[in-house]
């Protein structure tokens, strides 16, 4: 339930961070699925179906598609305020910086390390703890009494703040030099990602009540 102002009447400011929070949302689901997608139909043909992670995809035919997409969900982040206590707003505004670092600093194409790469790598590493913070702690935050929904929700969101924070712990256990050469000719990367990237999506519909709503 959206709450209502003095008046009686809805919020229109809350009413549009719900809708941010479904944007936030579905960017985070569409991402991986609009750059694998957009890849395999206009790759060269010389080209591997699947990249070795999401920020190869900057190298392909979908890399300002890739830059496009993050920085949208940057400015998103930045916008939303969230709760007044100033949390959700810091979180948000360090969010939208990691998310620009990602995209603005890419990875290196042949996967050596550079300064911009290891840039994008902090940035990267830094955004997903970002989203695991939101799932974990602010998402699970109330005002009042626990509705049986909002039980729900936080179910969901520590399950999504959990999933990511698992493979935020896989995604650096990669670079450990024995487990990279096990595993470097997979998609172990990218499917780590692709999942992080989906259980946050998925927190961010949840939040905006998409489902589970009061």
């Amino acid at each position: 339930m959206i709450p209502s102002n003095q008046n009686g009447k809805q919020d229109p400011e809350l009413i549009s961070y719900q809708q941010l929070r479904k944007l936030i949302g579905v960017l985070g689901l569409l991402l991986p699925i609009i750059l694998l997608g957009g890849h395999i139909i206009g790759k060269d043909t010389a080209e591997p179906y699947f990249l070795d992670s999401i920020s190869h995809y900057y190298y392909s035919v979908m890399g300002d598609v890739f830059v496009g997409i993050l920085c949208a969900i940057a400015i998103f982040l930045f916008t939303y305020k969230g709760y007044p206590d100033g949390n959700d707003n810091i979180a948000g505004n360090l969010a939208c910086l990691f998310a620009l670092c990602v995209a603005f600093f890419p990875t290196s194409k042949d996967s050596s390390t550079t300064t911009v790469s290891v840039v994008h790598y902090i940035g990267a590493c830094l955004f997903f703890a970002a989203l695991g913070y939101y799932c974990l702690v602010l998402f699970t935050k109330s005002k009042g009494t626990l509705t049986e929904e909002k039980k729900k929700r936080n179910k969901i969101f520590r399950s999504c703040g959990y999933i990511i924070v698992g493979c935020i712990v896989l995604l650096a256990a990669y670079r450990i030099p024995a487990i990279n050469e096990i595993l470097k000719d997979t998609c172990y990367f990218l499917v780590l990602e692709i999942v992080a990237l989906w259980a946050f999506g998925i927190s961010w519909l949840v939040k905006g009540e998409v489902i589970l709503k009061d």
